[in-house]
């Protein structure tokens, strides 16, 4: 199967309004389908909520995709430090997990 070509993300920081987010996993490949990976998620929603002032309003996580309603509580942020915070334990936990 060829390779999709790249989304490219556009976001907006604009304070006042909530955010929805979805995430793919590298070429949709279910790596949420277990609990482990998907315990590593809610982890790092948590702790993005608590260091970035995030309100979490939503969130649904399926094998090789989620969906994240949230609501910065403080202004000004950036979408790409929120971003960064939600998906980089994740993948960070992954990858230490396969190196075990």
């Amino acid at each position: 199967m060829p390779a999709s070509p790249r989304k490219r993300r556009q976001s907006y920081n604009v304070p006042g309004h909530a955010h929805f987010l979805t995430f793919s996993c590298y070429r949709r490949w279910p790596m949420l389908n277990r609990d482990r990976s998907r315990r590593w998620v809610i982890e790092a929603i948590d702790a993005a909520r608590n260091a970035l002032n995030l309100a979490v309003w939503a969130y649904v996580i399926m094998p090789e995709h989620l969906h994240l309603l949230i609501y910065p509580r403080s202004a000004p942020y950036e979408m790409k430090d929120i971003l960064t915070a939600l998906k980089r334990p994740v993948s960070d936990a992954a990858k230490a997990h396969l190196i075990e």
